[in-house]
């Protein structure tokens, strides 16, 4: 028992510090090791993969740019969410905000489920 016990907590502390370094990694760093694989992988030479490592850093870049931007807009739908619960909570009654948050609830696990089902038939198309 104590055994799994102790190998459990090494497997968290494990994925917890691969999270952090996958984290942490700047567009350099991933540039750098997709180029290392497509290297070993397709045998390029010194010329390609000095190209390759532009090509990937560029696109390593632009992907982190891409990443900033959508937690900006990720953060401003959550600030634009709250205000106009606020607003709702001033103009509705007790019950009929919770009614509203109910109601909000299930449409946002109806399209859920909608999302889910269009997935599934997605990869039941490509198969």
């Amino acid at each position: 028992m104590k055994k799994l016990i102790v190998t459990s907590a090494l497997s968290v502390i494990t994925l917890m510090a691969f999270s952090q370094e996958k984290q942490t990694r700047t567009p350099e760093m991933r540039a750098k090791k997709v180029t290392e694989k497509m290297a070993e992988k397709l045998n390029l030479t010194d010329e390609q993969k000095e190209k390759v490592l532009e090509v990937n850093l560029k696109k390593a870049q632009e992907m982190e740019e891409l990443k900033k931007e959508m937690q900006a807009l990720k953060e401003k739908r959550k600030k634009l969410k709250a205000q106009h619960d606020e607003e709702m909570k001033s103009i509705l009654s007790e019950e009929q905000y919770q009614k509203y948050i109910e109601m909000r609830e299930e449409m946002k696990k109806k399209h859920h489920e909608k999302k889910m089902k269009h997935l599934h038939e997605q990869e039941s198309s490509e198969e």
